[in-house]
């Protein structure tokens, strides 16, 4: 058993059985199977589970062996209309949706980050990890809907207390929901 390392941005770019390079979250658990300049592996969890990967270890390795480091899952609460999310165990922020297609309430599942997202970048001066996004799935009407932090949003639950999202981040990132490829729930309402 390993993880991926934590990194400055929150990802590590990885090579694929098939040769393309594609970022890995930080603390994702991964299965060494060889190492010699590269460490060889078996993604366990997220949006690439079961693929094949490597990561140089030229000048220090992005694997680490050993159990990642876990915590419980997370529990949010959503409320639309008062602008605000409830991390529970950590603190309440600001966040919005777009009222033409806001986010669907109910309970949803907040999935292990799949990969970075540029409309973040606008927003790294404030937040390190603004490129991180937390999906919550795919919804008639709406589409892709994640947790980010930012100023607008496209119908996501959007975090606008946003020098507060790498709290949020580092909350998040090393919860898991039941071993399964969530960090935890979100309900909407």
């Amino acid at each position: 058993m390993a993880y991926i390392k934590q990194s400055n941005d929150g990802w590590v770019n990885a090579k694929f059985k098939n040769g393309e390079i594609k970022a890995l979250p930080e603390y994702l658990e991964v299965e060494l199977t060889k190492i010699d300049t590269r460490d060889y592996f078996t993604i366990k969890e997220g949006v690439f589970k079961s693929q094949k990967a490597s990561i140089k270890n030229t000048g220090g390795s992005f694997v680490v062996k050993g159990v990642p480091p876990r915590k419980p899952s997370v529990e949010i609460v959503f409320d639309r209309s008062k602008e605000t999310i409830e991390v529970k165990g950590l603190a309440t922020f600001k966040a919005i949706t777009d009222p033409s297609t806001p986010v669907p309430t109910g309970k949803h599942i907040i999935k292990i980050p799949d990969h970075p997202h540029a409309f973040g970048s606008s927003y790294t001066d404030r937040a390190t990890y603004a490129k991180t996004w937390f999906s919550l799935g795919n919804f008639a009407g709406v589409g892709d809907v994640y947790l980010h932090c930012g100023s607008v949003s496209l119908g996501c639950v959007t975090v606008t207390d946003i020098t507060k999202w790498d709290t949020i981040y580092k909350y998040l990132i090393k919860a898991r929901l039941s071993h399964s490829n969530a960090v935890g729930e979100i309900t909407v309402k």
